[in-house]
C-alpha cells in the first residue's frame, strides 16, 4: 500500500512572507573596526578579461555613433561565454545576458548568427538575450530601468533557489541611455547618477556590469578612455574599466 505525504497549502500570510523576502532591504551604512581584517589576505582579482575586467567590475565601452560599438559587445560577449580570447586577452568562461535596445531584434539575431559561421563556436545557453521588443511591447508604464532591475533581482531569486541557469555573471546592456526616458548625455550629473543606478542594481545581484554608451562631443583620439566618455565628468570615476573605440589613423604617404 503506497503512502501519500500531505502538504498543506501555504496560507495567505507565508506566501506575502515568501514574497517579501525578496524585496530590497533598506539598511544602515556599518563601520568595520581595523581588527576584523586586519590579518586577512585578500582575496586574488579574478580577471573575466585578462588584465581589463574582473568580478563585479562596470566596464564602459564608449564610441561615436555608428562606430561599431554594438558589434564588438557581440564580439566581447561570444568571447566571455564561450571562453576564447577577446583581443588578445584571455576570457574565463561565464554566462552573459546582452539586454539590446537600440538595434531591431532581426539586425541582433543576424549579427550572432554570422559570428557563429565565422568563429566556429556557439555559447549555446551560456549566452543569452532580451531584445529590444521585449520592452517595446510591455506597455505597462514600467521603466526600462525598472524592467531591467526587476529581471535581474527575479533572476537572483531563481538562481538561489537551485536554477544555475538564471544565474549571470556578466550583464552587458546595449546602450546605456535607453534606460532612461530622457537624458542629456553629455550631463556629467546626469550621466554619473544613472550609471551609478545601474551599477548599483548590478551589484546587488552580484554580476559583473559592462554598458555601451555614446563618446563625448569632439575628438576623443587624444584623450584617455576614461575621458572620452560622455559625461566623463562624472562617468570617469565609476568605473573600474573602459574601452574607447576611436577612428583608425590612416597612413599618410
Amino acid at each position: 500500500m503506497s503512502e501519500t505525504t500531505f502538504t498543506p497549502e501555504k496560507t495567505e500570510v507565508e506566501k506575502l512572507a515568501e514574497d517579501l523576502k525578496w524585496l530590497p532591504v533598506k539598511r544602515l551604512v556599518k563601520s568595520v573596526p581595523l581588527g576584523n581584517f586586519r590579518d586577512k589576505p585578500e582575496k586574488p582579482i579574478e580577471y573575466l578579461v585578462e588584465g581589463l575586467l574582473a568580478r563585479e567590475d562596470l566596464l564602459i565601452f564608449a564610441g561615436k555613433s555608428k562606430a561599431g560599438k554594438s558589434t564588438c559587445l557581440l564580439n566581447l560577449a561570444f568571447s566571455l561565454s564561450s571562453g576564447s580570447d577577446f583581443v588578445g586577452r584571455v576570457c574565463q568562461k561565464c554566462r552573459v545576458l546582452m539586454i539590446t535596445l537600440e538595434d531591431k531584434d532581426k539586425t541582433v539575431r543576424n549579427r550572432a548568427r554570422k559570428l557563429v559561421e565565422k568563429l566556429g563556436v556557439c555559447p549555446d545557453q551560456n549566452l543569452e538575450f532580451i531584445f529590444r521588443s521585449e520592452f517595446l511591447e510591455a506597455g505597462d508604464g514600467e521603466s526600462v530601468f525598472d524592467k531591467v532591475s526587476n529581471k535581474l533581482l527575479e533572476d537572483k531569486r531563481r538562481a538561489e533557489e537551485g536554477n544555475q541557469l538564471a544565474k549571470w555573471d556578466v550583464v552587458i546592456i546595449d546602450p546605456l541611455y535607453y534606460l532612461a526616458d530622457s537624458i542629456e548625455e553629455n550631463s556629467s550629473k546626469e550621466m554619473g547618477a544613472l550609471v551609478r543606478a545601474v551599477r548599483g542594481s548590478a551589484l546587488k545581484v552580484g554580476c559583473t556590469l559592462i554598458v555601451a554608451t555614446h563618446s563625448k562631443k569632439g575628438s576623443v583620439a587624444d584623450l584617455e578612455a576614461e575621458e572620452a566618455t560622455a559625461g566623463s565628468g562624472m562617468v570617469g570615476r565609476i568605473g573600474e574599466a573602459y574601452i574607447s573605440l576611436a577612428p583608425h589613423e590612416k597612413d599618410r604617404k
